[in-house]
């Protein structure tokens, strides 16, 4: 049943297997063809990328930051069987948002790998993120 759940999720996002950068669905041409490669600098989400990568607790960190968005940006985090994580909403001036690792209900997330969604003006990027406690 995991199996079937995680293939119908990649089903969904398939740039986000590509590779270890971001990969984008909208203006994602670049001369090597290849998911995750490099855009043109007109792209809102261009350099949109999450540190630390690798999380690791060890490191002296608590949050997962989201850097280069645009001024509004939603960000969706999903367990690799495609149930939502979180959903952050980013509404300012800033280029940062912050993921504390906990999920929608408070709690803090387990080890394991993650993927993430930015979405801004209808241009979506999709990373994989990995948590180590």
């Amino acid at each position: 049943m995991l199996i079937i759940a995680a293939v119908l999720f990649f089903g969904c996002f398939p740039q986000a297997l590509a590779g270890d950068a971001p990969a984008r669905d909208k203006g994602a041409a670049s001369s090597a063809g290849q998911a995750g490669a490099p855009q043109s600098a007109s792209s809102l989400l261009a350099g949109v990328h999450a540190y630390p990568n690798p999380f690791k607790k060890s490191q002296g960190v608590s949050s997962v930051t989201f850097t280069n968005l645009p001024a509004q940006a939603e960000i969706r985090i999903y367990t690799v069987s495609g149930e939502l994580v979180r959903d952050i909403g980013k509404n300012d001036s800033g280029s940062t948002a912050l993921w504390d690792l906990n999920n929608a209900a408070g709690s803090r997330v387990a080890s394991g790998l993650y993927l993430y969604m930015v979405d801004s003006g209808g241009e979506k990027i999709y990373g994989k993120l990995l948590v180590i406690w």
